[in-house]
């Protein structure tokens, strides 16, 4: 399925609004012959026509390739088809794992989910799929069904389930661009949309409510195996669009959640401590949708591009942290961007505190998003780390004008 037609952006408006600027200035005053275009007129005809050549050029924004251990781009079956097993399995790829062998859809209770209809919300970088002869998907390639869940079916969970030994790593993420289709309410009702366990139990759960940040205000969270406390909340508006990050840290005893809108602007991020997940093994199974008491007849919600990574922990170092201060000195710290938006941990799993990282200046520097606020001092961190691509803009020189153009003095 082709991807619906897309508004402008700011740059095609930008460029709408410089041909409206020319044509003006063309035909001002033009209708009356006794009118001809004067000097002036003629240089800002020159001025605008060379704007619009060099202005669409000159910031170009590009998004990094994503690696990824698994996808589930739904390229299979027809929006509307009830979803089975099969048909998911057929949906999703990976050379890290053998799909339908080793990791697989254990259980997709019959009636409660569908083969979903694209969302719009394709992958804004290119994805290159980890594992030998992984495929390399062009940006915005990705623009299939999806995964929808009936928001009705509260109580049927679909798993997704990993074979012993697939995951040898502490450190899972997930992400997916996610269509909420229930309302916000004032029940105090949970929606657990993504819910990543081992095999002892303890999990990270992806958890919306309609009073989770306060009062009747909608928003996403972290719950944990203790259920409470639970992370800070990241303000949402009900029945949108976003993309998620979630991932779960058991060697460090950490959990943390990140959220971007469809074109990939960083909305927040929120994390959790949990030191008695610490050493208590690796993901055994993903729950896609787990089971909790929010319900809404009539709507579903839709997965769009389900990623998923294992194959890396997360980075540990010592750095040197200042009170007061956004600077953060150190070594090995990752100039790709990669960090950008990331949390630092810093302390142990039993007293972390935690710090978004706004950039990276060097490989020994970096910059807080916030002033640091406690003790001056060496310190141990881990860097959690997003599934999701990084951007930068890029300045390319403007074009000479066409020799045909000369410059008119005053």
């Amino acid at each position: 399925m082709r991807p619906p037609t897309a508004e402008p952006g700011i740059k095609e408006r930008n460029h709408q609004a410089l041909a409206q600027a020319l044509t003006a200035t063309c035909c001002k005053r033009q209708a009356d012959s006794n009118y001809p275009m004067n000097r002036y007129q003629l240089k800002r005809v020159i001025l605008v026509s060379l704007l619009l050549v060099i202005c669409p050029v000159l910031h170009a924004q590009t998004w990094s390739s994503l690696p990824v251990d698994l996808i589930i781009p739904m390229n299979t079956s027809t929006a509307g088809t009830l979803l089975t097993t099969t048909i998911a399995d057929a949906g999703t790829v990976s050379s890290a794992c053998t799909v339908g062998t080793s990791c697989y859809f254990s259980s997709l209770p019959s009636g409660a989910f569908e083969v979903g209809p694209y969302q719009g919300c394709s992958n804004l970088g290119p994805v290159q799929m980890n594992g030998s002869g992984g495929a390399l998907y062009p940006a915005q390639s990705l623009a299939y069904n999806n995964y929808a869940h009936l928001d009705s079916a509260n109580g049927d969970i679909g798993m997704f389930t990993f074979s012993n030994g697939v995951i040898s790593t502490q450190n899972f993420t997930i992400s997916m661009c996610l269509t909420l289709g229930f309302p916000a309410t004032a029940n105090g009702n949970d929606w657990d949309m993504i819910m990543v366990q081992s095999a002892s139990g303890f999990y990270a759960d992806m958890q919306f409510n309609g009073q989770a940040c306060g009062g009747n205000s909608f928003g996403v969270r972290i719950e944990t195996h203790d259920v409470n406390p639970h992370s800070p909340c990241i303000p949402l508006t009900a029945q949108q669009t976003y993309y998620f990050s979630m991932n779960w840290d058991s060697l460090n005893g950490v959990e943390c959640l990140f959220a971007w809108t469809p074109q990939g602007t960083f909305i927040g991020n929120s994390c959790i401590s949990d030191s008695s997940t610490t050493g208590q093994g690796t993901v055994k199974d993903v729950r896609l949708f787990s089971n909790e008491n929010g319900t809404n007849a009539g709507t579903y919600s839709k997965y769009q591009n389900i990623m998923m990574k294992w194959s890396s922990a997360a980075p540990t170092r010592t750095a040197e942290f200042t009170s007061g201060s956004t600077t953060v000195t150190g070594s090995s710290f990752a100039t790709d961007g990669s960090w950008d938006n990331a949390i630092v941990a810093v302390g142990s799993a039993t007293s972390y505190t935690y710090h978004t990282i706004a950039s990276v200046q060097s490989s020994t520097q970096l910059t807080l998003a916030s002033a640091f606020s406690e003790n001056t001092g060496n310190a141990n961190y881990a860097v959690e780390l997003p599934l999701f691509w990084t951007t930068s803009s890029t300045t390319v020189p403007p074009p000479l004008p066409p020799t045909a153009v000369k410059a008119i003095a005053q």
